[in-house]
């Protein structure tokens, strides 16, 4: 008989909980809002310098200003330039740090002779960059030296810091209103010697900078995202068919148990002889003698299994003579 095991319900417990086919609902992460900080808006001030500005107007100089693509100037003798804040282009980082990018191109020409402007400048693409107390102003630009006996070609570059900025403390660059006005400003290397030609040394001190702009904050929130998978159920622990524990074949004798044979001959033939002797004379004078010897020989030759029949078969023929 087979026995088939009895499954602990605690086996049935871990093999359910190690397929992962538990219905419980997955969890799903709210991801925090993204939140950006961007410029909305804005102006940004400077006059570059007003004695300069105002050299650009004597007699001697002869000088002009031309202003386009977003800037403009208040008075053309000591500024100062507006350019508007390029909202696009201008990216603020975090509460401390930023750039900001302006439009408009400037044009400054004096001490023309002939067709040809000796003092020749153009600024663009300016940038008021910020990180904390400290800044720089950006800007591309191409000027001649003046004055140029050689007829050297224009200094430019692109991209250039032409000066440094610092503010007495540093701005907060969180969204709403920003005013970042009065910062000093003084030529670098660059600035002082190629935009502006010789005509300042490194560490001149310019027109002070400003910039009031609205910043905005956008967030946006991520699609939800699920923490833990719901993969297909598999089982880490196979759940075979029930087996025994214990086999019960088919009852076998360790000892041979042969049908029992006989080494006499059938009785209804009563002359046949058994191997090695035969019932004769000789065994009848010996019944009829000795009952008990007789027979004991009988059981001697013959064997205990066949000898009531041949005693009876026997005894019929004695009396019967």
């Amino acid at each position: 008989m087979t026995t088939i095991p009895k499954v602990p319900v605690a086996l049935i417990t871990a093999t359910v909980l190690t397929t992962g086919s538990i219905l419980v609902p997955s969890a799903f992460a709210e991801d925090a809002p993204e939140c950006v900080t961007s410029v909305k808006e804005g102006v940004s001030s400077w006059s570059i310098k007003e004695s300069y500005l105002n050299y650009l107007t004597m007699p001697i100089t002869r000088g002009e200003v031309i202003v386009s693509d977003g800037v403009t100037i208040a008075d053309k003798k000591k500024g100062p330039f507006e350019f508007t804040v390029d909202a696009g282009e201008s990216k603020i980082e975090s509460e401390s740090k930023g750039v900001f990018a302006l439009d408009g191109t400037i044009v400054i020409h004096g001490h023309k002779k002939g067709d040809k402007w000796e003092l020749d400048q153009n600024i663009s693409d300016v940038k008021i960059a910020v990180d904390g107390t400290s800044g720089e102003i950006i800007a591309d630009y191409s000027s001649v030296k003046y004055p140029n006996p050689n007829d050297e070609a224009p200094y430019t570059a692109d991209d250039e810091v032409i000066a440094n900025v610092t503010w007495d403390a540093a701005p907060s660059l969180a969204a709403g209103d920003v005013d970042l006005s009065g910062a000093k400003v003084t030529l670098t290397q660059k600035g002082a010697s190629e935009l502006f030609g010789g005509f300042y040394e490194v560490g001149q001190e310019m027109a002070p900078v400003g910039v009031k702009a609205s910043l905005e904050e956008k967030c946006t929130t991520p699609e939800p995202t699920s923490t833990t998978s719901s993969p297909e159920p598999t089982s880490t622990t196979s759940s075979p068919e029930p087996t025994s524990t214990t086999s019960s074949p088919e009852p076998t004798s360790t000892t041979s148990s042969p049908e029992p044979t006989s080494t006499t001959s059938s009785p209804d033939e009563p002359e046949t002889e058994v191997e090695g002797s035969s019932i004769g004379p000789d065994l009848l004078k010996t019944l009829v003698k000795s009952p008990v010897n007789g027979i004991m020989s009988i059981f001697v030759m013959l064997g205990a299994g066949a000898v009531f029949g041949v005693i009876l078969q026997h005894l019929v023929a004695l009396f019967r003579r």
